[in-house]
């Protein structure tokens, strides 16, 4: 196997103070890179991302308008300043749905698709920027500083970046405090990053004095790393502060940036002149943002710190949005337990029907979906659900009544389901598309129409109703024609009614309509491999494990369509690249086995087939693999045991009949190999020349 080349490296400027980081960066580079400040302070959730895009897009979209036209939802979720510049995207009903009626939020796999789309942008305008003589040569330099203090969104996004962007033609550099960022970045940029130390100066004399200082921490908007300016904010005279900050507030709402409002101007007002009104207030406007775009982990922090702000026995309307918002935003991060004491606490403190019936609603959804496997509980579900639809019932406004009662069935439906109940659940769910329609305004909650037709296809097709579920499917994308999920579920469900053209067709119109998510490549690779496009197959495979390297599926296929195409150097690359991320994986340990058995090396192949067997005892292709190497080693009793478990998977198989025959033959026991060899010759497909010849040989 041939050695490969290196890959070259992005930078990773470690230093406590930003303008030491600065200094080295300036020296590392003949020119300027692009430079994004990404202290969540300013902007929230992806001010680093979106100050990239901020600074490109302009040129970009004077220069190649189709370039920016394409990839203009993910530009638009990082950058929202910028729908001046192109408009707003096309509209989902989930996106433009508000208050109540916003029934259906986006799930935390969307923030992964916008980093990948935008990778996609800089790729394609680093490549035509070098077509046209534009810094010909010379990567696409880009500078993100203040790592350590980014938003989630930003820290996804550079993990995505480091690991898909190859510096040679898009160079990141990456700034931090001199200690490893924790988790995801910290792994990633010891692994894609060189480290280059930013040595600090010595500090001269403060000739500031107090106030100047502690007004400069306040006109960093709370981003400053400078500890003279800090403490002497702590220290300044809490009235005068107030006003300071108060007074940036308003100067950064006045100047409309949507960014602002989800960074700076909530922690100016937090420490305002009154944190509990205007505060609370600013607070609540940036949450009920990101929970719309899907924005957790900031969506989290907004939330926790609203209700740490607001009293909860004078202001129980706020109190409640914030506990349930942010609540809502735990579970999507992976926290259902801290989700479920705010639900508990609401409970207890408010003894109104309107809070039991929402809390109801969702502790129902903690114990049949979000708690751990080991902490489900079904039946306890149900109660909640039950519970939901019997509060809702109560509600005084008859379109009201109607509606809420439809949407908590419709979480009672999803419990019957996890309990098998699927005439139960279909039942619920068509009673309330059936009502919404009679008794609600038919340009009102359109959204959880369209949410009631798609989990009413979804019943459908687990029930093998596949005609009736394709006339939902076909309903809800008329309803909702740009929500990609939908044209991905109809593809699937065309694959099963055996129309594999339309199921592509579906696929590849969902990936027109925003940033790429694996899911759509692998099932379409699926369909390349089944009519016989082994190119086209690994290509599609091999771009969902870029998008997302540890999807297992994709990793088994691409290895295996690899080996079939006798590009056997790229199937053991990405058979080992598999198993570092699954090493249990009992298709991957038989794709070395049997890739071992195509260089000889018996070793190899016998412990890594032995391993897939322990992994999956029933694994066909291992217990084949691993008998014809027993035969071929003269251990013929092992090999005929190892068939007859095979054979228990297969049924009656040519192949595996002729070989279990040429073990009892090789084994002296001719009356079991011809009875063998004679079943197989009434099979289609038998090698018959090849099983007459042995046949013989038993006579």
């Amino acid at each position: 196997m041939s050695r490969r080349t290196p890959r070259p490296r992005h930078l990773w400027i470690r230093g406590d103070r930003a303008a030491d980081r600065h200094r080295a960066a300036r020296d590392l580079l003949p020119t300027a890179p692009v430079r994004v400040d990404c202290h969540r302070g300013h902007r929230g959730p992806y001010t680093g991302l979106g100050g990239l895009l901020r600074a490109l897009v302009p040129d970009v979209l004077e220069r190649w308008p189709d370039l920016v036209r394409a990839h203009r939802v993910e530009i638009l979720t990082a950058a929202p300043h910028l729908h001046g510049l192109l408009g707003a995207e096309p509209e989902t009903l989930t996106r433009v749905a508000t208050g109540e009626e916003r029934t259906r939020f986006y799930s935390e796999a969307r923030s992964r698709r916008t980093p990948h789309g935008v990778v996609e942008f800089l790729k394609e305008y680093r490549t035509r920027r070098e077509a046209t003589g534009r810094a010909p040569q010379e990567p696409l330099a880009l500078w993100f500083d203040n790592v350590h203090e980014a938003d989630a969104s930003d820290l996804e996004c550079l993990v995505i970046m480091l690991r898909r962007c190859d510096p040679r033609q898009v160079l990141l550099l990456v700034g931090t405090g001199s200690t490893s960022p924790p988790g995801d970045v910290g792994a990633a940029l010891a692994r894609y990053a060189d480290p280059v130390d930013a040595p600090s100066r010595a500090s001269r004399p403060e000739e500031r004095g107090t106030e100047e200082l502690w007004r400069a921490y306040v006109a960093s908007d709370g981003t400053s790393d400078d500890p003279a300016e800090r403490s002497a904010w702590r220290d300044a005279d809490p009235a005068a502060r107030a006003a300071a900050h108060d007074a940036r507030a308003d100067e950064l709402e006045a100047a409309g940036d949507i960014g602002h409002a989800l960074g700076a101007v909530p922690f100016h007002r937090e420490h305002g002149g009154d944190p509990a009104g205007a505060g609370t207030a600013a607070l609540r406007r940036a949450l009920d943002h990101c929970v719309d775009l899907g924005l957790y982990s900031a969506a989290a922090d907004l939330g926790l710190r609203g209700r740490a702000l607001t009293d909860p026995d004078t202001r129980q309307v706020d109190y409640c949005h914030f506990a349930a918002k942010a609540a809502l935003a735990l579970i999507s991060l992976g926290d259902p337990h801290r989700a479920r004491e705010l639900y508990v606490e609401l409970r207890g403190r408010y003894p109104l029907p309107r809070v039991h019936m929402s809390t109801s609603y969702n502790m129902a959804m903690l114990y049949t979906r979000f708690l751990p496997r080991e902490e489900l509980d079904h039946p306890l579900a149900r109660a909640y659900a039950s519970n939901g639809v019997a509060l809702a019932t109560l509600t005084e406004d008859p379109e009201e009544r109607a509606f809420y009662t439809v949407f908590q069935q419709n979480g009672l439906a999803l419990v019957e389901m996890h309990l098998g109940h699927l005439r139960t659940a279909l039942k619920l769910v068509a009673e309330g598309v059936d009502r919404l329609d009679r008794e609600t305004d038919p340009a009102k909650y359109r959204l959880h129409k369209s949410v009631l037709i798609h989990n009413r296809a979804n019943v459908y097709a687990g029930m093998g109703m596949l005609r009736e579920s394709m006339a939902d499917f076909d309903a809800v994308v008329a309803l909702d024609p740009h929500y990609p999920e939908y044209y991905l579920d109809r593809g699937n469900l065309h694959r099963r009614l055996g129309d594999d053209r339309a199921a592509v067709t579906d696929y590849e119109t969902a990936m027109g309509l925003g940033p790429p998510f694996p899911e759509l490549y692998y099932n379409r690779g699926d369909v390349r491999a089944a009519h016989g496009d082994l190119d086209g197959a690994v290509e599609d495979f091999a771009y969902a494990l870029e998008l997302e390297p540890g999807h297992l599926d994709a990793r088994i296929n691409h290895a295996s369509l690899l080996r079939e195409s006798g590009r056997l150097e790229e199937a053991a690359v990405s058979v080992a690249e598999g198993l570092a991320s699954h090493p249990d994986s009992a298709h991957l340990l038989c794709s070395r086995g049997l890739l071992a058995l195509e260089h000889d090396d018996a070793e190899t192949a016998r412990t890594s087939l032995t391993a897939a067997l322990r992994a999956d005892p029933r694994l066909y292709q291992a217990l084949v693999a691993r008998a014809l190497l027993a035969h071929a080693e003269g251990a013929h009793d092992e090999a005929v045991r190892l068939l007859d478990r095979a054979a228990e998977q297969s049924g009656d198989d040519p192949d595996l009949l002729h070989h279990r025959g040429l073990s009892h033959l090789a084994a002296g026991r001719a009356a079991l190999a011809a009875a063998d060899f004679e079943r197989a010759l009434r099979l289609p497909g038998a090698d018959r020349d090849g099983i007459l010849a042995h046949l013989a040989q038993c006579a």
